[in-house]
């Protein structure tokens, strides 16, 4: 079975702080997943450290040092530093979610997101809904769960849009992503994914553009989404 992780550049840039806030929410969520990426994580920490301490030491001025330690109080917690190190977040991987996406078996990196609360399900399209995480700048991240049979409607991006597989397993052309699975999609596809198997598939996505439908009825559905 193919594995479908998230690109390097993407574990380099959270692991170096320098990733989006929404995007950091992705791949901390994927980390309790994949044990492969949070052993590729743990080594670019590793190499960012060591290239910190053979970096020449400068003086700089407590203005600074003040503003920086406030802007990192400030930043999104990742996953490897709230749960104890990139291994820990091995023990809040969930069993299997509910068909609810209830709050309290979703991922710790989610309820972190969610504040504890329960996520506020929307109706899209026939068994589609979706539950948007607030608080993301630039960002449009957001939980979607479909039923077993569901599709959306064909369509391409304005930007990436990057999807986590949470549980269930969405077929996208000739590939399939499964539980912990990683989707990177933007302006050069024009796809239709669907919902394979028998289990509800729960995604959090990360939008960085908008979404523009192109398939049958792409005309109302592109005034809907306005």
């Amino acid at each position: 079975m193919t594995i479908h992780h998230a690109p390097e550049t993407l574990l380099a840039d959270y692991a170096s702080g320098s990733a989006t806030p929404g995007l950091s929410l992705l791949v901390a969520t994927h980390l309790t997943y994949a044990p492969e990426a949070r052993a590729r994580v743990s080594e670019f920490e590793a190499i960012g450290g060591a290239a910190l301490q053979a970096a020449p030491q400068a003086t700089v001025s407590e203005d600074l040092l003040t503003a920086t330690l406030a802007a990192l109080d400030a930043r999104p917690c990742r996953s490897s530093e709230c749960e104890g190190g990139a291994d820990a977040t091995a023990s809040v991987l969930p069993r299997r979610l509910r068909a609810d996406g209830d709050s309290d078996v979703l991922p710790a990196p989610i309820r972190r997101a969610l504040n504890g609360a329960s996520p506020q399900w929307r109706f899209r399209l026939p068994g589609v809904s979706e539950a948007m995480i607030d608080g993301y700048d630039g960002e449009q991240v957001s939980l979607l769960r479909a039923r077993p049979g569901a599709s959306i409607p064909q369509h391409t991006h304005e930007g990436r849009e990057i999807t986590l597989i949470m549980q269930g397993a969405l077929a996208d052309g000739d590939r399939v992503y499964r539980r912990g699975d990683v989707a990177m999609n933007d302006e050069h596809d024009d796809h239709r994914p669907r919902i394979i198997g028998d289990e509800t598939c729960i995604c959090l996505i990360v939008m960085e553009g908008s979404l523009r439908f192109t398939g049958r009825f792409s005309r109302a559905l592109n005034l809907l989404g306005e």
